[in-house]
């Protein structure tokens, strides 16, 4: 068939114990009843569980992401580390140092159960231009959601070469050979890959998809899809366990641009300006007379505003860099696969896949629980665009802890951060400056401050504003973030002159709302949260406690 179209106990790294009355099945068979975000899924409030742990990361490959890559890359193995050997807690609640042979020692008791066995593998965001040309000068325009194994100097050695790597408590002594190959594939992710990244569908292709295509043409006015992608059937196949707990990292500094195959979204993609959109768009996208020139009718709706239903936008005012931003108020159509298709993705147990949303009739097993696991063993964490003071206990110290989504909700910064209408002025999507303060330190996005260091300038409105920075390890010379600086006054806070300082991420609102709605099987996380960012590897080892246990 061809498709056209755990709860969380606190994330404290010092919190020896969940105090959770809820129920935790062992071994990885669904429990009996409906709910758990899926049909056939375990009742709501039980975790089913499993000591085996798959790790998916996906990983941004557009330009000014190898920084970011680098800083990831650097964290990784203390999520590793504390899977495989969580810390042991006195009675008092303090860590004590694991005995010779790696067990607690006596009168203490481990965070959580170890992992027993890992399957740890890296895809990349780029899924190519869908046929439209812009990405023509990439590298690596299309990875097509399959398994990496490059590394910066060569390909690296997988598991049985089937590409991914793997740890077994009962034979592995030492986690540095995978955390060490991990970190080469992050690197080797690299930043030549198509600018208009699309990590949920990504996700989606290699998890989930009953039939990935293997190649996409142009049918005259649509895409057709061609083939069957039967590396990422077998790759799919060997890395899930039938009933392992699974965890999807999503890394990016830009919002997700999945485009609905089965629109004419490739058409937008393309580098020559696209229809306009009728005047009402501007006002209300859910008007009903928000359509594209080119489709509307212009005397049932007049006045459109559109000259004609050939009217379309300058070069300047269609920019390449902002062809993913608020499509339905640009262009009058969203050509984007609905957000709810990735939640329903990560928690349906059946999936409609000719439907955008892959909820609907003619529904089919999904691939990701015909083994027998349970949606509340699917974990979703986001590292993105979003200032960390919005999802930290304390805004004033970036060491502190994350939020649980939980916590997230009762606090209201659900509604900060996520799609479709972000409340903090820092999350908002615009190529101008924001005016507006911080909900957590109050500071102004229009003035210089701690999160995104002031808006800038953006003369030619050919960017984005970003959400938020973070400082470098080393500063890159005559950056190409940095040309409109080189040469005469610039506000741009990444740069000094032509040297970049710190890198900046655009709103991952999009990703943000994946996570969001996975209730308490959801984790956010922000890539600027420099000295902290630690912090975000021990948010995910907490929320996985509770299905590896």
């Amino acid at each position: 068939m061809r498709s056209s179209r755990l709860l969380l106990c606190g994330l404290a790294l010092l919190a020896p114990a969940c105090g959770s009355d809820v129920a935790v099945i062992v071994g990885g068979g669904s429990a009996e009843g409906g709910g758990g975000g899926g049909q056939g899924g375990s009742p709501p409030g039980v975790v089913v569980s499993s000591p085996d742990l798959d790790l998916l990361i996906v990983v941004d490959s557009s330009i000014g992401m190898a920084p970011k890559q680098e800083q990831f890359a650097a964290q990784i193995g203390r999520l590793v580390e504390h899977l495989v050997s969580p810390p042991c807690f006195d009675p008092t609640g303090g860590i004590v140092a694991r005995a010779g042979d790696g067990s607690c020692p006596s009168g203490s008791t481990a965070q959580f159960e170890p992992v027993r066995s890992l399957h740890l593998g890296v895809i990349s965001s780029s899924l190519g231009d869908l046929t439209s040309g812009a990405c023509s000068g990439s590298t690596n325009v299309d990875d097509k959601g399959r398994l990496l194994s490059r590394g910066p100097g060569g390909p690296v050695e997988t598991y049985q070469d089937l590409g991914f790597l793997a740890y077994d408590a009962a034979s592995d002594s030492s986690t540095a050979d995978l955390i060490a190959k991990t970190q080469e594939i992050i690197l080797g992710v690299d930043e030549v890959g198509c600018g208009y990244e699309m990590p949920l569908e990504a996700m989606t292709r290699f998890l989930v998809d009953p039939d990935p295509y293997e190649a996409v043409a142009k049918s005259g006015s649509q895409l057709a899809l061609q083939g069957t992608d039967q590396v990422v059937l077998q790759q799919r196949a060997a890395f899930l366990r039938p009933t392992s707990s699974l965890a999807i990292i999503v890394l990016s500094d830009e919002n997700d641009c999945s485009i609905d195959v089965g629109s004419q979204g490739f058409l937008v993609l393309a580098p020559t300006p696209f229809y306009r959109a009728t005047a009402q768009c501007e006002v209300d996208p859910n008007d009903t007379c928000c359509n594209s020139c080119a489709l509307v009718d212009l005397t049932a709706c007049a006045p459109t505003g559109c000259e004609s239903s050939d009217d379309k936008y300058t070069a300047p005012q269609d920019q390449p860099n902002l062809k993913c931003w608020e499509q339905k108020r640009r262009y009058g159509v969203d050509f984007q696969f609905p957000v709810q298709r990735y939640v329903n993705a990560l928690t349906l147990t059946q999936i409609a896949p000719a439907e955008a949303s892959l909820s609907g009739d003619d529904a089919v097993v999904n691939p990701l629980f015909a083994g027998g696991r349970d949606p509340s063993q699917v974990t979703f964490m986001t590292i993105g665009g979003v200032p960390w003071q919005d999802l930290v206990t304390d805004p004033s110290d970036a060491t502190s802890r994350y939020r649980t989504a939980d916590e997230l909700s009762a606090a209201g910064a659900w509604d900060w951060i996520s799609a479709p209408s972000p409340t903090d002025p820092f999350m908002h999507e615009l190529d101008r400056q924001r005016s507006g303060n911080s909900p957590t330190t109050g500071e102004s996005v229009s003035a210089p401050n701690g999160i995104n260091g002031g808006d800038r300038t953006i003369p030619e409105h050919n960017w984005l504003e970003y959400a938020c920075i973070t400082p470098l390890d080393i500063p890159i010379s005559d950056s190409f973030q940095c040309d409109e600086c080189g040469t005469g006054p610039c506000d741009n806070p990444i740069c000094d002159g032509a040297t970049q300082l710190f890198a900046g991420a655009n709103p991952t609102l999009r990703q943000n709302a994946v996570a969001r709605g996975m209730g308490t099987r959801g984790v956010v996380a922000s890539m600027c949260r420099g000295p902290g960012e630690h912090t975000a590897m021990d948010a995910l080892a907490m929320h996985l406690g509770p299905v590896l246990d």
